[in-house]
């Protein structure tokens, strides 16, 4: 089975600080956008592998690390429910048809399910969740 970072281009850094796939999903924020552009930020609070130095130390000074992704749908969108999100764990799903991605994202009553050709990565930030600490 797919991880979602296997499908994401430009993926080296995220590969060094996840080296196992991501496994504690969450997914914050979508953005729509015209010409079938989306943006997708994915939060874990998953202990990477390797911290960058400007990070600082995991569970001091943060416990949880933001994806920023973007990407193309090329065929289909469906969102289910995106009001009942409240930022719980979601499971997803990844199955590939040719040069498109299936992506089922499934959270506690709500779904979304993406057809597109990739994600690109453009950038990961890092916040201290007090609940955690």
């Amino acid at each position: 089975m797919k991880n979602i970072i296997d499908i994401i281009d430009n993926n080296t850094f995220l590969k060094k600080i996840f080296p196992d796939g991501l496994s504690d999903i969450k997914i914050g924020r979508m953005n729509f956008y015209f010409e079938n552009k989306i943006e997708i930020f994915i939060y874990t609070n998953q202990e990477p592998a390797f911290s960058p130095d400007k990070w600082g130390k995991w569970g001091i000074d943060y416990t949880t690390v933001v994806l920023f992704i973007s990407g193309h749908f090329s065929k289909n969108i469906q969102v289910h429910n995106w009001q009942s999100n409240s930022l719980d764990n979601c499971s997803i799903e990844i199955s590939e048809n040719g040069t498109v991605y299936s992506i089922h994202i499934t959270g506690n009553n709500w779904d979304i399910l993406l057809e597109l050709e990739n994600f690109i990565f453009q950038s990961c930030s890092t916040y201290i969740d007090e609940a955690l600490i």
